[in-house]
């Protein structure tokens, strides 16, 4: 009996310990990048353009591209030009695309660090908000809005302990 009680202690205490241990070791991966090539607006059109051929074959570059970090998560605005982009890699990786807010990117934000698991995300934007995101993930303004004719940038975030590193790749 003399033992129980200290036995119970240690173990509860290294259940504890192992916990916190494994909980410092999850991490978060958000991948952010820009809607495909668009096709060129026609003067007096209102209507949103689609993605170009160019554009069909960049978002088909991206699911390749992608294949390494095995998103679990789509998210995309509700416009026609993103979710284009980001179709093929929700057919083939089966996974449905959620809708986010661009004028709130702090809701997406909360919304990405609150997950428990499928913490690899991917996040398709648009030009004036791509770079906006990241930069509130990094908590620092380091990029800037890309190019209008710059569709090829994509950010790699890696979040673990509250800890952002980043990188930057084209494809």
């Amino acid at each position: 009996m003399k033992f129980i009680i200290p036995l119970f202690i240690g173990l509860l205490l290294l259940t504890s310990t192992v916990g916190e241990a494994f909980a410092q070791k999850r991490k978060i991966t958000v991948i952010i990048f820009r809607h495909a090539d668009k096709e060129p607006a026609t003067e007096g059109d209102e209507t949103e353009p689609d993605i170009s051929i160019e554009g069909q074959k960049r978002a088909l570059r991206l699911v390749k591209v992608l294949e390494k970090y095995k998103p679990l998560r789509l998210f995309s605005t509700n416009y026609l030009r993103t979710v284009q982009t980001v179709t093929p890699l929700s057919r083939i990786r089966n996974l449905p695309i959620e809708f986010y807010e661009p004028g709130n990117p702090n809701e997406l934000i909360e919304k990405i660090l609150s997950f428990k698991k499928q913490r690899r995300i991917a996040v398709v934007g648009h030009n004036a908000t791509t770079a906006q995101l990241v930069n509130l993930f990094l908590k620092q303004s380091k990029y800037k809005m890309p190019d209008d004719a710059d569709y090829g940038k994509i950010w790699i975030l890696r979040i673990k302990n509250g800890k952002v590193t980043d990188k930057v790749i084209s494809y």
